[in-house]
């Protein structure tokens, strides 16, 4: 089962609820859905974009993370989200040791990855989030859902590289899929309009446990970092909060 398939049956049952709120903008799962096609038709038609290829997804928590990630998966690609606190050199390595076709990132981490990209035969374009060719994206001609088998890779996700170079685990859509079943029988089950709170990464757990939310109509929260009262003042202004947090922030919180 292809992850975006999830996203669109949501999307079909309650088109105008929230499905990600960053800041002052609210997208809706219809609009999510959507634009994810046209942004997997650009991908597809104007770079080349096949089943399998590698999608990295090199930003802090914005909105176009979910954009992102939900094209690929809607073309049948693999996303291979990067933390974005890594250097470009640490964020090289995983470019070249995933074969990634495509690269999205910032403007400032774009202007330092540039450089350095001259080495990598396989990597098509690499796009920064505000600019022309990202606003493209949204200009294509929108495609349908590439099916996808249990086996195939939905996320390839790279170790720390504590004790070496960071390696790539691949999560198949089976797994993402059991992941987030698990989620519903041994922690919680999200209702419609719930909310997830994303202070920790999207390119590792707190993107993890979206599925989750956002399979059950949850809308997700995104922040641009972890600031105590910021946490506490959402948990009174959203419905039905929860959270991802490492031990040291909920020390930070208690």
């Amino acid at each position: 089962m292809n992850m975006a398939a999830l996203l669109a049956d949501v999307a079909s049952r309650i088109p105008d609820r929230v499905a990600v709120l960053d800041s002052d903008r609210e997208v809706h799962f219809s609009e999510l859905v959507s634009r994810a096609a046209r942004m997997a038709g650009a991908m597809c038609h104007i770079h080349g974009l096949a089943p399998g290829d590698r999608v990295v997804v090199f930003l802090d928590n914005c909105t176009e993370f979910f954009e992102i990630i939900y094209a690929a998966w809607t073309a049948g690609a693999c996303i291979v989200p990067i933390n974005a606190k890594l250097h470009e050199r640490e964020a090289l390595h995983i470019l070249k040791d995933s074969g990634a076709r495509l690269c999205f990132t910032s403007p400032d981490k774009g202007a330092r990855l540039r450089p350095l990209l001259d080495d990598l035969t396989d990597l098509e374009a690499m796009i920064e989030t505000g600019s022309d060719a990202y606003g493209a994206l949204d200009e294509a001609e929108p495609v349908p859902i590439r099916p996808a088998r249990p086996e195939d890779p939905a996320w390839l996700f790279y170790t720390s590289g504590t004790t070496g170079k960071p390696k790539g685990a691949v999560l198949s859509c089976r797994s993402l899929l059991f992941m987030t079943q698990c989620y519903y029988s041994d922690i919680d089950t999200p209702s419609v309009g719930d909310t997830k709170l994303h202070a920790a990464p999207l390119s590792h757990g707190s993107g993890l446990y979206s599925l989750a939310h956002l399979f059950k109509g949850g809308r997700q929260r995104v922040l641009h970092g972890f600031t105590p009262s910021e946490i506490y003042a959402e948990i009174e202004r959203q419905p039905n909060v929860s959270i991802f947090a490492a031990p040291t922030m909920i020390t930070r919180l208690l």
